[in-house]
């Protein structure tokens, strides 16, 4: 039927619209009324009991079945989840800090790096035999001075690759010199210079068409050098043209041109090196452009050699510093070398050959618009223009292992790229700190770095570890045993006691142990029975608890089992075969049984194939992917094979060997052992009889800082309808850093933290458009010196006038400088900052060979870096640590500064490495700013303070030693005359000028005389000091800290909501608020509540490790508001309808239940 509105039919049966027109305003109210009418016919809200039923009259009968629905209230309380703070698999919910300067972006290259030479597998015979070579500045022409009067030039097709090297042209300088020993150029190819060995005299060119030496013309301009030398090999000029540098010999002499690039001006200035240290027959020369670098090359090694300028361009000051390994392979005898223009390609000449070899040099490099990176930015990712790339050096090198090349070469504007500390850690883990591991596991990156104080009575033939690295275990032929160490810094050999401890006796000559992953079982191999073992260790880790439950003979398949290694999951055992010169693999259908082990397969050692003939093999080991194999035999080398299969032995391809030789004596290793992140290898020697440590690489992370991440709109919770937080947990793996967090409840205006009951702490704010931090620090007293209280002393040995004192940050190592002695005793201690657990020395490293008195002693806040000065040069002399922290690790790098003052006595560097500090006899500290940071060589000249007069009686004559508060506003000194610390404040941070003294001291008791050092922990909580006639350290402590919520509010140094966070962190741990601490916050004492929930993580490294911290966030257990919620017919309730006008309501649950019926 139709529909009717107020009698006018308005929809026909058909369903079509009819006499829409004729419906009068009236008639539609009706309409609407009939339409807005409420059809519920009864309600119920009540509290049921499981099963309780309830009644509802309806307003009127309802004579088809009722509809019926219902709510249930759901109760909110102690609900558990991370809900959005749990980091997803990119890390988008949380914003990182981007700490990337406002400028451009260029990727390039960083060239003049030898320490990345390699073959690049390109060359050309030019069938000359070659003196001398050099490369037009834009790649396209390569020259080369022959054995005859012929300068010859071929053009590249391809800039700087010389494979696509063209037709040859000619410019004969016979008229000149018959015998050309060398060509160069100006920068602008507009001159060409020939160093002849006829006439000993540089000749000069001029060319019409710049680098086409067929236009050159002779400019009647010559520099005869025969008063200083004879038969000259090698030109080169300062990049402006004012100097001259010619090679004869094994000395390169020095001349001043008083007219730019005219020879005719030349004098020698009397500066001349000798360079036959390094090669006796050197053979060609060529500079860095910015005169901070000369290369050489030598016939005698087939090596080139690289030396530094001390200042640039000044002969005088130039020193050798490194070499690249032997080219002989490639060429016979070097007689030439020049670069690209970048530094990234090395060119060098053959005589014997004809040919030119083209080297790398260089890494791609990134290169900003204006300043540099920062020592603080390695380690970094950096991302922009489809790269996601590791920040490797301050110098701009780079890799996108792990990420993503550049799109192209293109700058990069301001703000369109981003550099940051943290990155993802996968779903699982959350965030964690950029990383990159470089060179790990490869044979050609090993560096020596110490070997075991301990010298073994017997053969060590085999090594293995505990996996934490603190117990070594070695076995020794002749004595039937294998014997564990406890070293006391893991993975430290140096740091081996000079008794063993427990051992396992095998009743025959043991040549190798390996101990299973979990350390429930040792394994043994005696080439005198041709048997493994197996021991049970009945305590994990311990030999002394070793029972023998198992053998192998494996005389039918091996002739002389020497060395043993184990697949990590026991699936497959190997063992070194020295009768028959190879690898024998063994499967083992149960894992770690020897009783179901079967040979399957083999490799030879001593092929003759591929080169790498290596007999009588008697150890080995793999990475921890099996994809890499290391042996050891009778030889003085390490043989290293890539699997293309991991862990099968028949898949192995040699790839280098690594010699041993070069040790005194030479070694003859006997056992191998890879720590498991690949950064270390240990080597067991019968000749002599000790142990052997290695680096293989290195991980390259951002250290020393606090990287912060916060929760975005994406991560930020919703908290309106909260009515408590009972408690958070954080979820995290804290690894060999730290992670930190805070809690912001109105959208990232404010940042706090809690402690325990005594309540909430706000540590950062926004202040209308000033982001702040507190600057209370929850000790008043801290950094006061007349607050210090005296705890202990203690005098270490060995100890000779120490005269400074340093602790590594974690207060685990302590470091004294010996003055007489000129060397660094290194302690370890076994509980943090507590000198009375001092252990014995771990190392002693001398220093006298570059300063004789050393007074001053500073490290690099990443461990990395050693900083000595003294009265014996009064210069800074660097040295770089392999190992964080490791002096035994440690060696001189040629770099060092002199401070321009004599009898400097202490050192301190301002934490970003950009100014360092010393003092001297005037009552004068001086401060030196670095424009690279850490790099002394970039310090200028220093600036003084006012006279640091004490004001006090006694006075204070002797200054010797100096520190600073870790915010640089406080300068503390204390000197040998008053034995006192005096401490002054700084009104403009870290400005020594600013300095004036305050009525805070500390005297120093016991009647000492000849205070030198004091050193501070990071929180000046506690305090140190040294004198040298008693050879005493003094500890104190000052003040006593109690967590506290008030608030002295300072304006970050930076506007900006990270860099405010992070100078909060860096001030006080009252601000910085740890998994325990945060997990023991009370319930009643939690974060007041808001109406949204953001959530920062810090994580922080203090020295590279394998093993970093990450954070997945917080779980937060809270009450809410009561969530009403459709509840389900038939699980939650159930309805009858028994009269047209009542509907009766059973709940299943005891719950509370809305009921609508329609």
């Amino acid at each position: 039927m139709g529909l009717k509105v107020g009698g006018t039919e308005v929809v026909s049966n058909s369903r079509e619209l009819k006499n829409i027109a004729s419906i009068d305003s009236g008639t539609v109210t009706a309409f609407n009324s009939a339409l807005n009418t409420d059809p519920t016919k009864g309600t119920l809200t009540k509290t049921f009991a499981q099963n309780e039923t309830a009644d509802i009259t309806l307003s009127s009968n309802v004579t088809v079945g009722p509809v019926v629905s219902a709510t249930k209230e759901v109760p909110q309380t102690g609900v558990s989840t991370k809900s959005n703070w749990d980091v997803n698999s990119t890390a988008s919910n949380y914003d990182l800090h981007n700490t990337a300067a406002n400028v451009t972006l260029t990727p390039n290259v960083a060239g003049y790096n030898l320490s990345v030479f390699s073959y690049d597998n390109k060359s050309f015979n030019t069938t000359r035999n070659i003196q001398g070579i050099d490369i037009s500045s834009d790649g396209t022409r390569i020259y080369y001075a022959q054995n005859s009067s012929y300068m010859r030039q071929r053009t590249l097709s391809t800039a700087f690759d010389i494979s696509t090297a063209g037709s040859e042209t000619y410019f004969d300088a016979t008229a000149q010199d018959n015998d050309p020993k060398d060509i160069t150029f100006k920068p602008d190819g507009t001159k060409m210079y020939v160093t002849g060995d006829q006439y000993n005299q540089v000749a000069q060119y001029s060319l019409s068409t710049a680098w086409d030496i067929t236009t050159a013309s002779y400019d009647t301009k010559f520099k005869q050098v025969q008063s200083e030398m004879t038969d000259p090999k090698s030109t080169q000029f300062k990049s402006d043209g004012t100097k001259m540098y010619v090679m004869s010999g094994s000395r390169i002499y020095e001349y001043s041109l008083s007219t730019a690039w005219d020879v005719t001006t030349a004098s020698y200035t009397n500066n001349n090196l000798v360079i036959s240290g390094q090669d006796s027959s050197p053979n060609g020369m060529a500079l860095q452009p910015d005169g901070t670098k000369m290369f050489v090359v030598g016939v005698t090694n087939d090596k080139v050699y690289q030396y530094n300028f001390g200042t640039a361009w000044d002969l005088s000051t130039l020193s050798y510093n490194s070499s690249t390994d032997s080219f002989s392979s490639t060429s016979g005898q070097p007689r030439g070398i020049a670069f690209s223009a970048d530094g990234g390609k090395l060119y060098i000449g053959d005589f014997t050959s004809y040919y030119i070899y083209q080297f790398n040099t260089g890494t791609a490099a990134l290169a900003l618009g204006s300043g540099s990176f920062a020592s603080t930015d390695v380690g970094k990712r950096i991302v922009g223009n489809g790269g996601d790339v590791i920040l490797t050096s301050t110098a701009g090198a780079f890799s996108t292992t792990g990420g993503s090349a550049f799109n192209n070469n293109s700058t990069i504007a301001a703000g369109s790229w981003s550099m940051f500390g943290l990155k993802s850690a996968g779903d699982a883990d959350g965030l964690t700190i950029s990383n990159l591991s470089s060179g790990v596991g490869d044979l050609s990156n090993a560096t020596y770095e110490k070997q075991s104080n301990v010298g073994f009575s017997y053969d060590a033939h085999g090594v293995s570890f505990k996996s934490d690295g603190t117990r070594v275990y070695v076995a020794m032929s002749g004595i039937n045993r294998a014997y564990q160490y406890d070293l006391s810094t893991p993975w430290d050999i140096g740091t081996m006691p000079n008794t063993e401890g427990s051992s396992i006796n095998i009743g025959a000559d043991v040549h190798d142990i390996y101990m299973q992953p979990d350390g429930t079982a040792a394994y043994l191999i005696s080439d005198q029975t041709n048997t493994v073992y197996r021991y049970s260790l009945s305590t994990a880790w311990d030999l002394g608890t070793a029972s023998q439950d198992s053998t192998l003979s494996i005389s039918g398949s091996s002739s002389g089992g020497q060395g043993l290694f184990f697949k990590p999951d026991g699936t497959r055992m190997y063992i070194v075969d020295d009768g028959g010169n190879q690898i024998d693999q063994y499967n083992l259908s149960t894992a770690w049984s020897l009783g179901s082990a079967s040979s399957v397969k083999n490799v030879d050692t001593n092929p003759t194939s591929d080169g790498s003939g290596l007999t009588g093999p008697l150890g080995m080991t793999m990475n921890n992917d099996g994809t890499k194999m290391f042996v050891c035999g009778e030889q003085d080398y390490i043989n290293e094979y890539s699997l293309s299969t991991a862990y099968e032995v028949d898949s192995a391809t040699y790839v280098r060997n690594y010699d041993l030789t070069s040790f005194s004596g030479g070694i003859i290793p006997s056992g191998l052992y890879m720590k498991p992140d690949g950064l270390k290898l240990y080597v067991s020697s019968q000749e002599p009889n000790r142990l052997y440590q290695f680096s293989l690489g290195q991980q390259i992370q951002p250290t020393g800082q606090y990287h912060v991440g916060v929760t975005n709109n994406i991560g930020r919770i919703d908290s309106q309808y909260f009515t408590d937080i009972n408690s958070m947990t954080a979820d995290e793996s804290a690894g060999t850093g730290t992670a930190h967090y805070a809690v912001s409840t109105d959208g990232r205006t404010t940042w706090s933290v809690a402690s325990g009951s005594s309540g909430v702490r706000q540590i950062v704010r926004n202040n209308s458009g000033t982001w702040q931090y507190n600057s209370t620090t929850g000790n008043p007293d801290a950094w006061d010196v007349s607050e210090a209280t005296y705890i202990q002393d203690y005098t270490p040995s060995p100890n000779d006038e120490p005269f400074a004192i340093f602790f590594k940050p974690d207060g685990t190592i302590l470091y004294t400088l010996e003055r007489d002695n000129g060397r660094v005793v290194q302690h370890s201690l076994t509980t943090a900052w507590d000198i009375s657990t001092t252990q014995s020395y771990d190392n002693i490293f001398n220093v006298n060979s570059q300063e004789g008195t050393p007074q001053g002693m500073f490290f690099k806040p990443d461990g990395t870096k050693m900083y000595i000065t003294g009265s014996g040069s009064s210069r800074v002399f660097e040295y770089d640590l392999s190992t964080a922290w490791d002096t035994s690790s440690a060696s001189y790098n040629n770099v060092n500064k002199d401070t321009g003052i004599s009898d400097p006595k202490s050192l301190f560097f301002k934490p970003d490495g950009t100014k360092f500090y010393t003092v001297n006899n005037n009552n004068l500290v001086y401060s030196y700013t670095m424009s690279t940071a850490w790099d002394i060589t970039s310090a200028g000249s220093g600036t003084t303070s006012s006279n640091v007069t004490t004001g006090t009686s006694p006075t204070e004559n002797t200054f010797r030693g100096l520190f600073f508060k870790s915010d640089g506003t406080k300068m503390y000194l204390v000197g040998d005359s008053a034995d006192k610390v005096f401490e002054y404040d700084l009104s403009t941070a870290w400005d020594v000028s600013t300095a004036s003294i305050n009525s805070n001291t500390l005297a120093i008791p016991g009647n000492p005389t000849r205070s030198t050092g004091l050193f501070f922990d990071a929180d000046g909580e506690r305090l140190y000091t040294l004198t040298d006639n008693n050879d005493r350290i003094r500890q104190y402590s000052i003040g006593t800290y109690a967590f506290s919520t008030s608030a002295t509010w300072v304006n970050g140094t930076i506007n900006n909501e990270f860099y405010t966070l992070q100078e909060a962190l860096n001030l006080s741990r009252a601000n910085r608020m740890d998994k325990t601490q945060l997990d023991a916050v009370a319930d009643d004492y939690h974060f007041t509540l808001g109406n949204s929930l953001d959530l920062m993580i810090a994580l922080r490294i203090d020295a590279a490790a394998a093993t970093l911290p990450t954070s997945d966030g917080v779980t937060l257990n809270y009450n809410a508001a009561v969530l009403n919620e459709g509840a389900v017919l038939g699980t939650d309730y159930d309805f009858f309808h028994p009269a047209a006008n009542k509907v009766q309501i059973k709940s299943l649950a005891a719950q509370n239940l809305k009921v609508r019926v329609v």
